[in-house]
Formats: C-alpha cells, sequence, structure tokens
C-alpha cells in the first residue's frame, strides 16, 4: 500500500463514520486509561486487597457485558446514533458521583453503575461504526485504533493532573463535562442527519473490554451451537479463547499494577507504560486488517503468546524498573491482536460463523471476568509476582495449545 493510499484510507475511515461514533471510540478509551493509570493509587486509597479489586473488575465487566448485549440488541431496531447520544449523555451525568463519592461502597456502587452504561456505549458505538464500515471489515479493525488513541491521551492525561484523594483520575470531572456537552451538540446540531438501523443480515458481536468487535454476514442454521463446535472441531479452541482473553486483560490490569505498586514507579511512567502498550495495541490494529489476512492466525497466536509468557516472566523476576517496563510493553505486544486474530480463525472455520462468532465473543467475556478475581486471590495467598508468574504460564499454555491446534485442525471449512 503506497503512502498515498495510506493517507486515503485514513481518511475515508474518518469520513465516511459520523463523528459522535469516532468520540465514542475516543472517549471510552480514555477512560479506561486514565482507570489503568489510577489503579494503584484507588487501592491504595481504598486500602483494597488484591481478591478485592479483582472482584471489583469483574463485576464492573459483567455488568457492563449485560448491558451491552441489551442495548446492542435494542440498537438494531433503533436509529444507532439517537441511542448512543442518549447513552454517552447518561455516561456523562454518571461520571460525577464517581469523583465526588469518599466511601468503598459509594465509589463501588458508582463505578459498577459507570461501567453498565459504558458496556452499553461500547456495544453501541460498534453498532454504528459497523453499520457505517461492515462492508469493509479491514476498515472495522482499523477504526477500532482510535480506542487505543483514547487509552494513550487517557494515560497521559492523568499523568499530567493526577489522582483525587480516593485515587480517581481528576480528568474524570472534565470527562463527565466533554460527554454532557458533545451528546448536546449532536442533539442539537447533527440529530436530523441520516440514521439507519443495521441491517439484519449482519451480525455484530458484543464488544471486547478492549473495544474490539466482529462483523459477519449472518448464517442460519438449524443446529444448536454445541454441536455446530463439535461438527466443526472448534470445541478445544473455546477455552483457548477464553484463556487468551484471561491472559489479554490480566497484562494491562495486573502488569500496570505489579509497575506501581511492587517496583513503586511513579504514575507519569506507569502511564507511560500503559500508553507505549496501546501504541503497540494500536498500530496492531491499524495495520491488522492485511495482517490477519496474510498470516496464519493460530501461529501468530502462539508466537504473540510466547512473547507475552517471557515479557510477564522477566517482569515478575526483576527489580530494575526499565527492564520491568520494556517487558511489559513486549507483553503488551503479545496479546494486541488476540482477538482479531482469533475472530479471524473463527469466521475463517465455522461452518455457521453468526452463531459460532457469538460464542466466542461470550467465552472471552468469561475470561475476562474470570481472570480478575483468580489473579487477585493468588496474589494475596502469595504475592503479585506469583500472580504475574502464573499469568505468563497460562500464555505458555494458550500458545502451546494454539501449536497444537492449529495441526490436529489446520484446514478451514469450506460449506458456507
Amino acid at each position: 500500500m503506497t503512502p498515498q493510499k495510506r493517507r486515503t484510507v485514513r481518511l475515508s475511515l474518518l469520513s465516511t463514520t459520523p463523528w459522535i461514533i469516532t468520540f465514542a471510540f475516543v472517549i471510552l478509551g480514555a477512560f479506561w486509561g486514565s482507570w489503568n493509570a489510577a489503579l494503584a493509587s484507588v487501592q491504595q486509597a481504598f486500602g483494597l486487597s488484591n481478591t478485592k479489586l479483582g472482584v471489583l473488575l469483574a463485576i464492573g465487566v459483567t455488568v457492563g457485558a449485560a448491558a451491552g448485549a441489551a442495548v446492542g440488541h435494542l440498537g438494531r431496531r433503533r436509529r444507532p446514533l439517537h441511542v448512543l447520544c442518549a447513552i454517552l449523555g447518561l455516561w456523562g451525568v454518571l461520571l460525577i458521583p464517581l469523583f465526588s463519592l469518599t466511601t468503598y461502597l459509594g465509589f463501588a456502587l458508582s463505578f459498577s453503575a459507570v461501567q453498565i452504561v459504558m458496556g452499553a456505549v461500547d456495544a453501541q458505538m460498534n453498532v454504528g461504526a459497523t453499520a457505517a464500515l461492515y462492508k469493509d471489515p479491514g476498515a472495522l479493525v482499523r477504526f477500532h485504533g482510535l480506542f487505543n488513541l483514547g487509552c494513550i491521551a487517557g494515560a497521559f492525561g492523568t499523568a499530567a493532573v493526577g489522582v483525587t484523594t480516593i485515587g480517581g483520575s481528576r480528568l474524570w470531572p472534565l470527562m463527565a463535562l466533554v460527554l454532557i456537552a458533545a451528546s448536546m451538540w449532536w442533539w442539537t446540531r447533527s440529530r436530523a442527519k441520516p440514521d439507519e438501523a443495521l441491517s439484519e443480515d449482519v451480525h455484530v458481536t458484543l464488544a471486547s473490554p478492549a473495544g474490539d468487535a466482529s462483523v459477519i454476514t449472518a448464517v442460519s442454521n438449524h443446529g444448536g451451537i454445541v454441536a455446530i463446535l463439535r461438527r466443526d472441531r472448534m470445541v478445544g479452541l473455546v477455552f483457548v479463547f477464553a484463556a487468551a482473553a484471561l491472559v489479554e486483560g490480566g497484562v494491562f490490569t495486573w502488569g500496570v499494577l505489579y509497575l506501581r505498586s511492587e517496583l513503586h514507579i511513579g504514575l507519569f511512567v506507569g502511564a507511560s507504560a500503559y500508553a507505549l502498550g496501546n501504541v503497540i495495541a494500536g498500530v496492531g490494529r491499524f495495520f491488522g486488517g492485511p495482517l490477519i489476512s496474510s498470516v496464519v492466525p493460530l501461529r501468530a497466536l502462539s508466537l504473540g503468546s510466547a512473547v507475552t509468557a517471557v515479557g510477564l516472566l522477566i517482569e515478575a523476576k526483576t527489580h530494575t524498573e526499565v527492564i520491568a517496563v520494556t517487558v511489559f510493553v513486549l507483553a503488551a505486544a503479545g496479546v494486541s491482536l488476540n482477538w482479531p486474530l482469533l475472530m479471524a480463525d473463527v469466521g475463517s472455520r465455522s461452518s455457521s460463523p453468526g452463531s459460532t462468532v457469538g460464542a466466542f465473543t461470550a467465552a472471552g467475556y468469561l475470561g475476562w471476568v474470570a481472570g480478575a478475581p483468580l489473579i487477585g486471590i493468588v496474589a494475596d495467598q502469595w504475592s503479585l509476582s506469583t500472580g504475574l508468574i502464573s499469568l505468563g504460564f497460562l500464555a505458555f499454555v494458550v500458545g502451546l495449545a494454539a501449536v497444537v491446534l492449529g495441526r490436529v485442525n489446520p484446514t478451514k471449512v469450506e460449506s458456507r
């Protein structure tokens, strides 16, 4: 692809997509970036154990996933941009108590409420982006790089403005105002523009907590999902997918927390490490379309998992800040394409991708939800270093399983 053509692709992505969708991707990433940068401060302010912190995250992801599934279904039958605008405005309102409540119970309830709305935003922005870009799945993958751009901005923004007495980012009040203002601006200026519901022929999966989603043409089938998975020899791949999602979530949560709480690096350095990981993830997603079409997904997954495993194991054992930050970035690079790589493999192997991708998405969320408290329990029973070692070992198992599955079932299903 020539430089001129790349510039044309970038401009086309933004010009064909309503600005409210672009804004949603960036602001959602910004919140997660600010959250991960401030996570160690929140834990310290409320005196949370790693287990309690993991449970808080798991509850947030669970309620967010449930809200996303419900709103994603609604968004297909209503005007998606109108629904997204309303949800963004509600999110701005609910952010206000998150940075103003001083008790842990109040913070936990407020965080869960924010997560519910963020899950709805996650699903609805993907419905809107899919409606605009579903004819070019590669463009949709590249568009998700905007989420990583938001993560970088949120992390550095938090490092610049600092955290409150309860550990939350001082960026959150500004984000609340921006969300409310953007919603009001779109409603007064853009609501009369075309806003058509997504065709029923297009299947949109629930996005991952990292902003990834998949889009495929819906295919009717007459068998249950378990029968489909058995027929396509993909049962083992479901467990690999869940484990890979657990590792991906663990790297960005516990990897950053280890740098902040165990090695006592500053807020800016921790935010920079997180941002660098997202730079690599964003570059991977932007160029992910051509990459996914030119590599064997399970081989790429095994290589990335090996890099992640090595990075986590070294991070857990080193006491040198520069080395720890460097290997954390390598670990983040290893998991950056897990979701789109596995979804590409699922889509090519399955005889009924519409049902199968939905099942794999649910398995991925299960991995995210289970991973946070499990690693937290290990960290409390032994140490956070042991938790990272466990995560690294699991990454190694994912890579090994990907190699085995690729050899056992190398052929793609041709019946569509």
